[in-house]
């Protein structure tokens, strides 16, 4: 049966690799797929892994925004539909839809069972008569008639029973302009002294952090330094209420790019003789290695690599069933108040673990490890992982404006936050305690730029063989994060760029340095789901690296 079968194998593929959000560099989104250039999908097999996998990306891209129809084709006819925002759908975790058909309100349910098996079920359905060339009918029967649901970020394809015919969807997002007019538009510069053919390529990619479905952000902020200039600006609003411009020097929240700050005081402290990364976690905690799940198999190397099985404690139950990660929408959650000690604990109550330490091919992502590592900085240094981050890595490095946030914010000191679009829910009040020594630096983009440079260039360490050590890396710990990136010690080399990333519950940031290029990158936004995404990066160092 012909179908969309390129697109799908690109999904594929990307799911392989671990990837979940399929932006592609700059502004360029993925184009829709037309039916002549479709081949047999019945060719297309994944694995069972895989076909789950696919399945799970499927339903998180189309949970990811509401969709409103746009055209429909087939053999006979192409339609394209006049009031696209008439026609939604709203897709549920639970396997239900809300759908809006013109002045009808239906419900239904979905599955998908892989890349050529899917379904709409349409339920209860108003009837009312709607005014003029109404398509509310037309469109439940088109709906009920799917055999593949394929979501591409800022599209939604539907194909239906005959091969040739689809219905097609684009996400229905509130930007910022929605809110603050096409002033939100204007760019506002700093600096930018490169060649006007990349600032141009650069200005586009930066409006479509604010503008592109499927994840804007209220703002964004784009900085970048090479040996031929700098470009310093912002785009967006700090507050959808007042919709005062993003002042691109603002500070926010750099989130887990704090663990290449943590990971470069611990290979500080084994240059200087006061611990090894190879220490297994109970010479230096003792007591939280008894109670946590394989915690007497664990070393620093394992936590700083996340290859320990710690459950992450943003995901743990508390003994309400509770999560950290609640606070997206909860605000007593959001501002809680937490001690590393605490964290680890809910790790350790819950009992779980994602495998035993060191097992072989296995990576993931652990919050929990970092705040292990911070307290073995305070038990091996005697002071406070504050009065590290000062003395070995701010104050050498001139970083007036770089902090670690303890608490909530003081008011005003960042711009508003949000989770995600509408940003009818702000997230200004985070408890940072939540991230410690996992994620929660302050800074700004040209000072974290200077701590880019710096960690990677070595400045930080005494010695040549440390920032290579810091290089190294698992077989697991590659293409976990995307096709070509390689997580090795508190670091992410994506692609080429080296540097991490990092989100909090109101903020997201990413990019790195080149060091064969002298380039520096940083981009962040004002919400913890935006279009800035490691994705990303490798386009903007291409762009950059092409135009040098």
């Amino acid at each position: 049966m012909k179908t969309y079968a390129l697109l799908v194998g690109l999904i594929a593929s990307l799911l392989v690799s671990g990837c979940i959000a399929p932006i592609q560099p700059l502004s360029t989104q993925l184009a829709p797929v037309s039916t002549a250039d479709t081949t047999d999908a019945d060719a297309v097999e994944l694995s069972e892994a895989d076909n789950a996998a696919y399945v799970e990306y499927v339903k998180a891209g189309l949970m990811a925004n509401p969709w409103r129809w746009t055209t429909y084709s087939s053999d006979s006819e192409s339609v394209t539909v006049e009031t696209p925002a008439d026609y939604l759908l709203a897709f549920h975790e639970d396997g239900t839809l809300t759908i809006q058909a013109d002045c009808n309100n239906a419900v239904g349910s979905y599955v998908v069972e892989g890349p050529t098996a899917a379904r709409i079920e349409i339920g209860p359905v108003t009837l009312a008569a709607c005014a003029g060339d109404s398509r509310s009918e037309q469109f439940l029967q088109l709906l009920g008639r799917t055999t593949q649901i394929i979501p591409t970020g800022a599209q939604l394809i539907l194909v239906l029973d005959t091969a040739t015919t689809s219905m097609r969807f684009d996400a229905a997002v509130t930007t910022a302009v929605d809110l603050c007019g096409d002033e939100a538009l204007t760019i506002n510069t700093v600096e930018d002294t490169l060649a006007p053919e990349l600032s141009a390529t650069l200005d586009e990619g930066l409006v479509s952090l604010i503008q592109t479905p499927p994840r804007p952000g209220p703002g964004a902020v784009m900085f970048i330094q090479t040996a031929q200039g700098r470009y310093f600006k912002s785009v967006g609003v700090a507050d959808v209420d007042t919709c005062a411009p993003l002042a691109a020097d603002s500070p926010y929240q750099i989130g887990s790019n704090t663990k290449m700050m943590t990971s470069a005081i611990l290979f500080q402290l084994q240059e200087e003789g006061l611990l090894s990364i190879s220490d297994p976690l109970r010479q230096w905690l003792p007591e939280l290695a008894a109670q946590l799940p394989y915690g007497d198999q664990i070393t620093i190397d394992m936590l700083l690599t996340h290859t320990s099985g710690l459950y992450d404690y943003f995901d743990a139950p508390d003994k309400d069933g509770a999560t950290i990660a609640d606070g997206e929408t909860d605000k007593a959650m959001l501002t809680r108040a937490f001690t590393p000690e605490e964290l680890v604990t809910l790790v350790a109550d819950s009992g779980l673990s994602y495998f035993e330490p060191a097992a072989e091919g296995e990576w993931k992502y652990s919050n929990t490890g970092y705040i292990l590592l911070g307290l073995i900085i305070e038990k091996a240094t005697g002071i406070t992982y504050e009065e590290n981050l000062k003395a070995r890595i701010f104050e050498p490095l001139g970083l007036e404006k770089t902090y670690l946030q303890t608490g909530a914010p003081e008011p005003g000191s960042l711009p508003h936050a949000y989770y995600r679009t509408p940003f009818n829910f702000t997230t200004d009040e985070w408890n940072a305690s939540q991230g410690w020594a996992a994620g929660a630096v302050v800074s700004t983009p040209g000072e974290f730029a200077v701590f880019l440079k710096a960690f990677f260039n070595g400045e930080l360490f005494t010695q040549e063989s440390t920032l290579e050590q810091i290089k190294q890396h698992t077989a697991a710990g590659m293409d976990k994060l995307g096709s070509g990136t390689i997580y090795a010690h508190g670091m992410l080399d994506n692609n080429g760029v080296l540097g991490h990333g990092g989100q909090t519950l109101g903020f997201l940031s990413d990019g790195g340095y080149l060091p064969d290029k002298d380039v520096t990158i940083v981009i962040w936004s004002n919400a913890a789901e935006s279009n800035v995404s490691r994705i990303i990066v490798p386009g903007i160092a291409n762009a950059i690296v092409e135009a040098q």
